[in-house]
């Protein structure tokens, strides 16, 4: 027969290193659980998927939001995210969460830009002219969508949400 027989003193030390594997525990799962890739979003009551790691996922990508099923890859290029967001990124951050996206979890660093020219799948002869210059900004950090928006290409003209929501 074991019997295990413990003092005040022993027992406070017990209780200190099980609490301690407990909140051990508790961080480690928050951690993981905070560091987990965000695989969707929604935008206006559309959920839409954010995987941009090949050809075939940036194609999926652009036909889920409604655009041909081509890629016209005007350019892409890297952009830093700023460590500290002026009232234009604060602005940018706010289209960005319109569209269930936060670029203030990437602040410092250093993204993917595309740009891709885009026309609607289901647009008629007159959209298609109304909107001739329709330009998809795709931001990317690890084969993630992670921002973005849409703009018409003219100057001076609103940029909107990947569905076409405007900020106030």
């Amino acid at each position: 027969m074991f019997v295990l027989s413990v003092n005040k003193k022993g027992l406070k030390k017990y209780l200190f290193v099980a609490l301690l594997l407990v909140a051990l525990f508790i961080s480690a799962e928050l951690f993981i659980s905070s560091n987990k890739k965000q695989d969707k979003a929604v935008c206006s009551g559309n959920e839409y998927s954010l995987a941009f790691d090949s050809d075939s996922a940036r194609l999926d990508f652009i036909s889920q939001l409604g655009f041909d099923k081509k890629l016209d890859e005007v350019f892409k290029d890297k952009v830093t995210v700023p460590h500290q967001f002026n009232k234009t990124y604060q602005s940018y951050n706010e289209l960005q969460l319109l569209q269930g996206l936060d670029l203030s979890k990437y602040k410092g660093e250093t993204v993917d830009r595309y740009y891709f020219a885009v026309k609607k799948a289901d647009a008629s002869t007159v959209d298609t002219i109304k909107r001739s210059c329709l330009y998809l900004c795709v931001l990317s950090k690890g084969g993630t969508v992670i921002g973005g928006h849409l703009e018409s290409g003219l100057q001076n003209d609103k940029i909107t949400t990947f569905f076409g929501e405007k900020t106030g």
